[in-house]
């Protein structure tokens, strides 16, 4: 089995400093191109109101974490878009 021929890797971080370097920590590792094009683009409501105003995009939740004591299951399966509206 070969390996996919990529050159680079695009991420969604918008805000988040510790996701982004862990992804270019990787990416440096396996001589990747890190990509994180909505990168401080704005934040983070507009750019969710944005990618659901254009309706190419159905998103579902399937891993949810947060601190001890919120109840995060109460999203799972469920869309952004039904969360939101």
């Amino acid at each position: 089995r070969h390996p996919p021929d990529v050159s680079a890797v695009s991420s969604g971080a918008i805000l988040s400093t510790y996701q982004r370097t862990r992804i270019e920590h990787v990416c440096a590792r396996l001589n990747l191109t890190s990509l994180s094009y909505l990168w401080r683009m704005s934040c983070q409501r507009t750019i969710l109101n944005s990618i659901l105003d254009d309706g190419q995009v159905d998103a579902v939740l399937v891993r949810v974490a947060c601190p001890p004591g919120l109840m995060p299951y109460r999203h799972l399966g469920k869309s952004l878009r039904t969360l939101r509206d």
